[in-house]
């Protein structure tokens, strides 16, 4: 069509080798002639023609591009699939750092060392800190805040029970510090009963005392 439009306009034969931009001219320069008497050669003149041959060379360039785009990212796709992938990565690796932290911590807390045996009195410090913020929280009607610190006092309890438990048997303690950690968890349990529990726990207990021997 538009090698078509180039040669009735100008009367001559369109080289095989001219590109597509020189022909545009030629219908740039006629369209402009024609928009002298727009109506009239709308109707009877090559106006509408040109128009059409603008509208179709635009749909090739659009086409073009797309087709182009289509290649790029296709040749992309792996990069683009690693970056989707970074965040996934880095959220995992972060989780996994925590979890090694968080097991190496209760590692430590393991056995029956002067180590381990302060780090289980650290967790009932913790505990006992985490008993007076909710019961603090409660006194000023922050219902919201008590309920967040009474899950990590929750939390605390479940890593006490667990790092306490094997010692505490190996002692015969263990029925009476389950016991105790149960009461610590109780959310009606009174808060003065609780913290005479906790001062209970590390001057009672062999399994939680700062030595290997009663002084």
């Amino acid at each position: 069509m538009l090698r078509n439009f180039c040669e009735q306009d100008t009367r001559e034969k369109v080289p095989d080798n001219a590109s597509d931009q020189e022909m545009l001219e030629v219908v740039m320069n006629r369209y402009e002639k024609e928009l002298v008497h727009p109506i009239h050669n709308l109707l009877n003149g090559e106006l509408a023609r040109g128009l059409l041959i603008q509208v179709q060379k635009l749909k090739l360039d659009i086409e073009t591009a797309m087709l182009e785009l289509d290649q790029i990212l296709r040749a992309n796709e792996i990069n683009f699939a690693i970056l989707a992938a970074l965040p996934a990565f880095f959220l995992s690796l972060g989780m996994l750092t925590l979890l090694r932290t968080w097991l190496k911590q209760d590692s430590r807390a393991q056995g029956r060392g002067r180590i381990a045996r302060i780090h289980r009195r650290l967790l009932v410090v913790k505990i006992e800190k985490r008993i007076m913020q909710y019961q603090s929280y409660i006194e000023q009607g922050c219902d919201k805040d008590a309920e967040n610190v009474f899950g990590l006092l929750i939390y605390s309890l479940e890593r006490l029970y667990r790092v306490v438990e094997k010692p505490a048997r190996t002692s015969g303690e263990w029925d009476l510090v389950k016991q105790d950690l149960i009461e610590l968890g109780r959310p009606q349990q009174q808060t003065s009963y609780k913290l005479t529990v906790t001062q209970r726990l590390v001057k009672v207990y062999d399994c939680l005392l700062p030595t290997l021997q009663r002084q």
